[in-house]
């Protein structure tokens, strides 16, 4: 995953963007994480044995900010080729330390699989400023999104929208191990996985919580462990930016 440590650039906007946001300190270059939205848990009262490596339980999800995009957007020119948005696109939110980015999707037929980010500076609802993005292949738009190269751009009227008209993607948490007693998880969204495992929350001795899942663990047999899953809270988002971003996010 690639961290924020990137030069800080102050850019002078304020000849095309609000006085409120030529105040902000606009980074050039920064990562931005999504929240994550999980469906209805489909495990509760089932249990699994694993091991070091193992996938714990799959599931749905999908981002938990998005918006639509009202205005057509033209394709930019530099850095490279960078297609255009078509009014009526979906666009996904990360946040930054200086606010929200809204993303497109790569189109599948990109080469090198970029996209158009837009920014919302003076938070009047029309995007005034935007970035750029690549993935890694078309349906890469996982935990977070490396933006860069920011312009100002004539401005371009958008809606929030419910985050159920979005299509749920694969999602799950895999096994990374015990430490100090307790289960560890690496979350999976799409096709990306955080690298820095993250604890299961210790409730009692063998009862955690993780991604508001209550879980039960017991040693099994060859070093496996058992977790059964008894409950599940009725609405679970996951903010990794809390856990992977402390410097930027706080």
């Amino acid at each position: 995953m690639k961290r924020s440590g990137t030069l800080l650039t102050i850019l002078a906007l304020a000849f095309a963007l609000a006085p409120a946001a030529s105040a902000q300190k606009i980074r050039s270059a920064e990562q931005g994480a999504a929240r994550i939205q999980f469906d209805a848990f489909p495990h509760t009262g089932k249990n699994t044995t694993v091991r070091n490596g193992d996938l714990a339980w799959s599931e749905t999800a999908r981002h938990a900010d998005a918006v639509r995009l009202l205005d057509a957007v033209p394709a930019r020119t530099r850095p490279g080729h960078t297609d255009g948005i078509d009014a009526g696109s979906l666009l996904t939110g990360y946040r930054l330390s200086s606010g929200m980015v809204w993303c497109a999707a790569p189109s599948a037929a990109a080469i090198n699989k970029a996209a158009q980010c837009l920014r919302d500076l003076d938070n009047d609802g029309t995007f005034d400023a935007a970035q750029v993005t690549e993935w890694r292949h078309a349906g890469d738009e996982g935990f977070e999104a490396y933006v860069k190269t920011i312009i100002p751009m004539s401005k371009a009227h958008y809606e929030k929208i419910d985050a159920a008209s979005l299509p749920a993607t694969r999602a799950g948490a895999v096994f990374a191990g015990m430490k100090k007693g307790t289960p560890q998880f690496q979350v999976v969204f799409g096709p990306t996985r955080l690298e820095e495992p993250i604890g299961c929350t210790l409730v009692e001795a063998g009862i955690c919580d993780f991604l508001g899942v209550r879980i039960r663990f017991t040693e099994g047999a060859d070093k496996g462990l058992i977790l059964t899953f008894e409950s599940a809270a009725d609405s679970r988002v996951f903010e990794p930016y809390r856990l992977a971003f402390p410097k930027d996010f706080g």
